[in-house]
């Protein structure tokens, strides 16, 4: 599982560096966080209904961070070697 997740992440990188400059990938990936932030805002809510998170808390501007958190994990694991990844497997 984890080498397919490292293989999608590979190619997610290279969409991204083509989205850079191709306005058509642009607006893929725009429509691809539109969602993860959509997903983002309902899971936050949910958890303000259960009392996990404050109820202040604005889930509209902290989806998109929490997806950057996960964006910067994300390529922090990929730039990993093996050993380094096994050393900090806790943290990814």
């Amino acid at each position: 599982m984890i080498k397919k997740n490292r293989t999608f992440y590979w190619v997610y990188l290279d969409f991204l560096a083509k989205a850079s400059r191709n306005p058509v990938y642009r607006e893929i990936n725009q429509q691809f966080y539109d969602n993860c932030n959509a997903i983002g805002k309902e899971i936050i809510q949910l958890g303000q209904k259960e009392g996990i998170f404050a109820v202040n808390l604005s889930a509209e501007q902290t989806a998109p961070k929490i997806r950057a958190v996960i964006d910067g994990y994300l390529i922090q694991w990929l730039m990993m070697d093996r050993t380094t990844r096994k050393k900090q497997s806790a943290f990814y």
